[in-house]
């Protein structure tokens, strides 16, 4: 059963992928299959990263990007703590290796990060309205349950 669900768009993500896929479209490139598959990259992108989705349910931490065909679970019975943070601009958007985790993050600077018992540290980037706490009260209260 859900007990929360936020999806957030990737206003960064969609314009710089959507202007490049229309850059590709318009500019001729020798020969045209570089061209197809310049603008197959493009659009490959754009679906898989306009979006991001959170979900909790009684057992896991859900993320996915655009469509769903990137995701990435965590138990969270796996969560030893969850803080809010704040992500330097060089962090950037997307998929971040931290060192000693990931970044998931679609837009904006604003992320709840996780350290898992076993020592990793991931962070999950939000934009929520009501600051980044939401998602960081919903984890709270499900690690406990």
């Amino acid at each position: 059963m859900e007990k929360y669900r936020h999806s957030q768009p990737g206003w960064v993500m969609i314009f710089t992928f959507s202007a490049i896929l229309i850059l590709f479209m318009v500019m001729p490139l020798e020969p045209k299959t570089d061209q197809k598959i310049a603008v197959a990259v493009m659009a490959a992108c754009l679906a898989l990263f306009y979006k991001l989705t959170v979900i909790i349910d009684d057992k896991f931490v859900f993320i996915r990007f655009g469509y769903g065909i990137i995701r990435v679970k965590y138990a969270l019975s796996d969560i030893a703590s969850v803080s809010v943070v704040k992500n330097g601009w060089w962090y950037g958007w997307g998929i971040r290796s931290l060192g000693s985790g990931w970044l998931y993050n679609v837009s904006g600077l604003d992320a709840v990060e996780l350290k898992l018992k076993n020592g990793k540290i991931h962070r999950i980037g939000t934009d929520e309205p009501e600051e980044p706490e939401e998602l960081e009260r919903a984890l709270r209260e499900n690690i406990k349950a």
